[in-house]
């Protein structure tokens, strides 16, 4: 049942995924039914606290599998990234990647995305030389990530090939803006990086980045309403 919720969380039905493993019942609720419903979260842009907090019983558990202990460190390290505290967050990915189970595409894909987001693009293209093969379980989130990489070493081409590839929603919209920012195409960079924060999960990430494009042209008088209310949410991000 855990693997069937993920599959249909995959499908973009995040709640109908939670509601499945909901229904277990309570003595079949058990180690994989955990990390399941943590990956969910996760990929629904769900409160990180109650993620980390899911995680953190799963590396306590003594019956978790070290497979699961892995994700559980790995989802410990996206908590704390998308918090901004990158201290946290280094650590709790490097040991991840130390346990990282062989073969799994998702938890590379997982772990790349993760080292990206705290700026740890070293550690993120090494991980991504690890993708088991060229043929995905999951194209799409693919596609983002290999444009998120190609904008890590300033590979425009490469960046703008990947998107083409890549399903609409605001991760997209986010790489989309950032390539034509990259590109000195503000006004249209920044109607996608407004689009891309309605999205609770990306709206930090959006912002900033828009902040700092709008830095970069002299307009702090723009740049400040937008970052000032995070500092406030957000006490650790950099």
């Amino acid at each position: 049942m855990a693997l069937a919720a993920e599959l249909v969380a995959r499908g973009g039905d995040s709640q109908a995924a939670l509601a499945m493993l909901d229904a277990l019942p309570s003595d079949v609720q058990n180690e994989a039914s955990r990390i399941a419903r943590a990956r969910i979260l996760d990929r629904a842009g769900a409160n990180r606290d109650q993620i980390a907090e899911l995680a953190q019983a799963l590396i306590d558990d003594e019956q978790a599998t070290g497979h699961e202990r892995a994700w559980a460190r790995l989802l410990l390290a996206r908590a704390a990234a998308a918090a901004g505290d990158r201290v946290a967050a280094r650590g709790h990915l490097e040991q991840a990647r130390e346990v990282a189970p062989p073969g799994d595409e998702l938890f590379t894909l997982t772990l790349t995305e993760a080292a990206l987001r705290m700026g740890a693009e070293r550690l993120a293209q090494e991980a991504a030389a690890n993708m088991p093969t060229p043929l995905s379980c999951d194209a799409g989130r693919r596609a983002q990530l290999s444009a998120a990489l190609a904008l890590a070493r300033r590979d425009m081409r490469g960046a703008e090939a990947a998107l083409a590839l890549a399903p609409a929603g605001a991760r997209t919209s986010l790489l989309r803006a950032r390539l034509l920012d990259a590109r000195g195409q503000f006004a249209e960079a920044t109607t996608l990086y407004l689009s891309a924060a309605e999205e609770p999960s990306y709206r930090v990430e959006a912002m900033v980045w828009l902040a700092e494009m709008e830095l970069a042209q002299g307009h702090a008088s723009e740049a400040a309403p937008r970052i000032e209310p995070l500092l406030t949410e957000y006490t650790n991000h950099p």
